[in-house]
């Protein structure tokens, strides 16, 4: 449609003429007596609004023209909205968001794709992995300790935690599951080493009897034997007092490990017997039972005794010589 063509089709809006002339200034006719004057021309449209839009004449339809792409054009035919009037196709588009938002429950560009053909969904998580609220990185991911391994880094596999994030990125893992596999993973561990105790602790027992009936009514004796044994060794490398009550926890007689003690009463019987190690000589020596240390103890301790006047003279050099020698009468009287 041409602007003479609006113009025309719009005349009373755009008239020159003078008031009350007609077309081209020529004065309406006066209406015929006792009849009917002709209508006032129609209202303008109301302030802002829009007046309905001319049908084109023969010209190119508005979606047809240098506007708008050809991608566009054809999703504009494709959705039916190819119609006369583009404020009624703007008013379709409008209706056909709003019952697709209302149908997804949500806004189109907050929807995520679906994996591609073939593709794995670690790896379509992976590409995802803001919009699923995963950590960019193995420090993103937070792993609590199960109890069993709460502050003690001698039990934790620091390295393998390590390891176990770097995979949860490498699989866009969510850190709920990484933790629980932790916690299985811990489980797992300690029932295992519950069992293996457990028939540890079996073996040993059954050791401990055979042990025992092998000995007879020489076991208290041999088992005094290794206990002394244990002990000159302990001291002769060195241990401290902590160094020396874990060994003696391996020669008790009802919870200590066989092997150990069948060992230790075998060395103690060879030092008794070796008269160049000079040990096994005199109280306190290999054989010496607890009645015997004791009296040994009261003897030193006495008023004659060379601890009490090591004591009595503070001779520091005698104390420090005979402090290892009352140290392990001392141990070898609480025995019986």
């Amino acid at each position: 449609m041409t602007i003479p063509d609006i113009l025309r089709s719009r005349a009373p809006l755009f008239d020159t003429a003078e008031p009350g002339a007609g077309a081209g200034g020529t004065p309406p006719a006066d209406p015929p007596a006792g009849g009917t004057p002709p209508a006032d021309p129609p209202a303008d449209p109301p302030a802002g609004g829009t007046p309905p839009a001319d049908p084109p004449a023969g010209g190119t339809p508005w979606w047809q023209g240098d506007t708008l792409a050809e991608h566009q054009r054809e999703t504009l035919t494709a959705l039916g909205l190819t119609v006369d009037d583009p404020v009624a196709a703007v008013a379709k588009l409008v209706d056909m968001e709003r019952a697709a938002k209302a149908k997804l429950k949500a806004s189109p560009d907050s929807l995520i794709p679906k994996p591609k053909e073939g593709q794995a969904l670690s790896e379509w998580m992976a590409e995802n992995r803001a919009a699923f609220g995963l950590p960019e990185d193995a420090d993103g991911y937070q792993i609590e300790r199960p109890e069993a391994f709460q502050n003690n880094d001698a039990l934790w596999d620091g390295k393998l935690e390590q390891t176990a994030r770097e995979l949860a990125v490498k699989h866009a893992l969510p850190p709920e599951a990484l933790q629980d596999f932790t916690a299985l993973y811990a489980d797992r561990i300690g029932a295992l080493a519950g069992q293996v105790e457990t028939q540890a602790e079996a073996a040993n027992a059954e050791m401990m009897q055979a042990l025992e009936r092998e000995w007879g009514d020489q076991t208290p004796a041999r088992m005094a034997r290794a206990r002394q044994a244990a002990q000159a060794m302990a001291e002769k490398a060195g241990l401290d007092g902590d160094g020396l009550d874990a060994v003696a926890g391996l020669l008790a007689q009802k919870t200590g490990d066989a092997a150990t003690i069948r060992m230790f009463a075998a060395i103690g019987e060879a030092m008794g017997e070796d008269s160049a190690a000079g040990l096994g000589k005199g109280a306190g020596g290999f054989g010496t039972t607890p009645a015997e240390a004791r009296a040994e103890l009261a003897r030193l301790r006495g008023a004659d005794g060379d601890y009490a006047k090591a004591v009595a003279a503070n001779d520091r050099a005698a104390l420090a010589r005979l402090q290892p020698h009352i140290e392990r009468l001392t141990k070898l009287a609480a025995q019986g």
